[in-house]
């Protein structure tokens, strides 16, 4: 059975609160949206309705529109009853996802699922999904029913394999798979630690680090890759999704300071350099 973090079963239910005062101006009232009694969101009036967005159980925003707040209650509640369906037809299905690896479009990922007695299946999710899944049940194994699959693309590499990982490749030989690096899974597992500003405002020198905050791995990348990897992704970023761009000289002298130490090898030119070297420190 597929249970949240200390065997309780996960729970999405919204729900709108009106909140106290009001804006300068403002004749009707902003409401919170609250997920499970946190804040996630707000409603205000705009011209002739609310607008704003719900929170869906699978980690996605519905816009209604502008609507009145009724319009958003009734929503709300049926957000509310889907999810509860959702969350029962997870807990329901035996085939639990057991595997997962990246794909060539990074807002998908290659999934292998697994029951006793069959063969593994193979299937394609979308990544932001899957996230909000492990977040929602706690990091338990999820049962395949709780997610929409998708189409493996006609003719197109699409799953990305780990050095070890021959038996995906022999279990599934019709599938357009490509097995990666050692260093390209690295970047892959790795998430991002922190973030340095360049002289250059188009790109970032970012650290990246294997869970638990070991292994480091420096390099500089594209501030608009890595702001759409946050967008898009939050706290799920990998070095993987991002943009490797040229060196450029940090902007805070202590910042290379603190960076040559910890990272002798890595290429910090000096704020007068060019910027025609690769980025990406091996």
């Amino acid at each position: 059975m597929t249970r949240a973090a200390g065997g309780r079963k996960p729970v999405h239910k919204i729900t709108l609160v009106e909140k106290p005062g009001r804006h300068l101006m403002e004749r009707t009232p902003r409401y919170d949206v609250m997920l499970n009694g946190a804040r996630w969101g707000e409603l205000y009036f705009n011209m002739t309705g609310y607008v704003g967005h719900l929170p869906t159980v699978q980690g996605g925003r519905m816009d209604i529109g502008e609507r009145p707040i009724s319009a958003f209650r009734k929503e709300a509640a049926t957000l509310n009853r889907e999810a509860e369906r959702t969350i029962e037809v997870a807990d329901a299905d035996s085939r639990r996802i057991a595997i997962t690896r990246p794909s060539c479009d990074n807002r998908m990922i290659f999934a292998i699922s697994m029951i006793d007695g069959e063969h593994p299946r193979a299937h394609l999710l979308n990544r932001r999904e899957y996230d909000h899944a492990m977040a929602l049940f706690g990091g338990a194994d999820v049962g395949l029913g709780f997610f929409q699959e998708h189409p493996f693309p006609d003719g197109e590499t699409t799953a990305l394999v780990e050095p070890g990982d021959g038996w995906i490749l022999e279990e599934f030989p019709d599938l357009p798979i490509r097995k990666m690096s050692d260093f390209e899974a690295g970047l892959h597992r790795r998430r991002i630690d922190r973030v340095f500003d360049t002289v250059d405002d188009e790109i970032k020198l970012v650290v990246a680090t294997l869970p638990g905050g070991s292994d480091a791995l420096p390099g500089y990348v594209t501030r608009q890759s890595l702001d759409f990897g946050r967008h898009v992704f939050g706290d799920g970023l990998r070095a993987g999704d991002l943009a490797y761009a040229g060196v450029a000289a940090l902007a805070d002298p202590e910042d290379r300071a603190a960076l040559a130490a910890a990272f002798p090898d890595l290429d910090l030119p000096e704020p007068d350099l060019s910027d025609e070297q690769s980025g990406l420190e091996p």
